[in-house]
């Protein structure tokens, strides 16, 4: 998640500086939770996707992503963009299979009843 972290905030034109006092956080506090995110608390991850504009699924889909492409293509770094609007898809996709399931299940009780 470190990298989705920093490209997404990089990408956006913020510096640590900017997110940290949005976070109520000193820069060396947030430089700290950027380059070890696994060891932060859920609630802080929670707090910069938001001050990110991303969800913290995105966040996390975000970074897998980026390591696959870089895998696979043998480059630097992916556009954090790219992956973010991936991941809104991926999401998508997911809510309206749910919204589906339970279109199918509100018919059959209607049917049953």
């Amino acid at each position: 998640m470190r990298d989705s972290i920093r490209l997404i905030r990089e990408s956006k034109g913020y510096s640590q500086e900017w997110v940290a006092k949005k976070l109520d956080l000193t820069q060396q506090a947030y430089s700290a939770i950027e380059h070890d995110p696994e060891n932060a608390k859920l609630s802080r991850l929670k707090g910069i996707a938001k001050i990110l504009g991303v969800s913290l699924t995105q966040l996390v889909i975000a970074d897998e992503l980026n390591y696959q492409l870089k895998k696979n293509a043998n480059t630097k770094d992916i556009n954090p963009m790219s992956a973010i609007l991936f991941c809104i898809e991926f999401e998508k996709s997911i809510f309206i299979k749910g919204l589906s399931e339970i279109e199918s299940q509100m018919n059959k009780i209607k049917k049953d009843a």
